[in-house]
């Protein structure tokens, strides 16, 4: 997701159908005025679009797509104060330091664009920091969000979003294994 900077606002859209989702993303290229869009295919045979640009274009572009597409959309969301950490994530520049995650706080979602949303939300309202958010194809579906920090941050975000489990102390071994599995690979 590049160009994504601080001030933009990201619009999500998840698709049911790729093809489907696929046109209605080149239609809101073509009427909507946008920074950069971004797009990935992710478990269960979705289509992700990420549109960034101002606030009023984002809500253009969403519109158009559920005029369009409102039976092949599974979710959509508008973030308009995207979080530094994400951004970082989203430009693929998040930097993590293997021995500084102690504690996991740990959820998952069926929407992509609401998992994305969420996370958000949390690194906005607590001190808590991202780790990873993984939609692969033997997720079946689902999109995996894993963020560190202190157990009371992992219990204010639990009482947030009413979901998640907390790691705590989590075991070296177990440490290296998530850092392999992460976008950042073995050698971050």
């Amino acid at each position: 997701m590049k160009d994504l900077r601080s001030g933009a606002t990201l619009g999500i859209l998840e698709f049911t159908s790729i093809p489907r989702g696929m046109r209605v993303l080149n239609n809101i290229l073509k009427h909507v005025n946008l920074d950069a869009m971004s797009d990935h295919l992710i478990s269960s045979g979705r289509y992700v679009g990420f549109i960034i640009g101002d606030y009023g274009s984002i809500q253009h572009g969403i519109e158009c797509a559920i005029d369009d597409a409102v039976s092949d959309l599974h979710d959509v969301a508008i973030i308009g104060n995207v979080q530094e950490e994400l951004l970082a994530f989203a430009n693929k520049s998040l930097e993590v330091v293997q021995e500084n995650v102690i504690n996991l706080f740990v959820f998952e979602s069926t929407a992509h664009a609401r998992a994305i949303e969420l996370t958000n939300q949390l690194l906005h309202s607590t001190e808590l920091h991202l780790f990873d958010i993984d939609s692969k194809d033997y997720l079946d579906g689902k999109t995996v969000v894993t963020l560190y920090g202190s157990i009371a941050n992992i219990k204010r975000a639990r009482d947030i979003i009413g979901l998640g489990e907390m790691i705590t102390n989590v075991e070296p071994l177990m440490r290296r294994n998530l850092f392999k599995r992460s976008v950042r690979g073995e050698n971050n």
